[in-house]
């Protein structure tokens, strides 16, 4: 009569005990390939878009050491020299009334990630037109680790 319960014990665990493993199974296959970081947004958002300096057709590059690479272009009237990005001096780099040109800022100027990793960035781009000492223009930067 003991041998009976043990045994239908067993299989009730058993029974249990599987479908608990199929259940992990699925919960990391779904956070494998439905829940990682695959989908990244990619695009620079919140720059004004008039009278100011801002990344040029999302033509931008951050590095997992925090370097970057970008096509900054201008919506000024005027001629202007980009000093900084984030605070780290970078120039001057003469930007002419309409124009682009292209930047590159060493390690440690933007967050530092890993290689693959989403990243949503602010950047802060200092510059100067003329008289006025220090103008800024700010927005995010949404990518990938390269």
């Amino acid at each position: 009569m003991h041998v009976r319960k043990a045994q239908s014990a067993t299989e009730y665990l058993m029974t249990y005990g599987w479908a608990i493993l199929a259940i992990m199974i699925v919960g990391v296959l779904l956070y494998s390939y439905v829940f990682n970081e695959r989908n990244c947004t990619y695009g620079a958002n919140g720059f004004p878009p008039f009278a100011s300096i801002l990344p040029a057709a999302n033509e931008y590059s951050v590095n997992a050491d925090g370097s970057i690479d970008l096509l900054l272009a201008s919506r000024l009237e005027k001629d202007a020299n980009i000093t900084e990005l984030n605070g780290v001096a970078i120039g001057p780099h003469n930007i002419t009334a309409g124009g682009q040109v292209a930047v590159h800022a060493g390690a440690g100027t933007m967050d530092a990630g890993t290689v693959g990793k989403c990243y949503g960035l602010a950047l802060t781009i200092t510059y100067k037109t003329g008289i006025i000492s220090e103008l800024k223009s700010t927005g995010i930067l949404n990518g990938r680790y390269g």
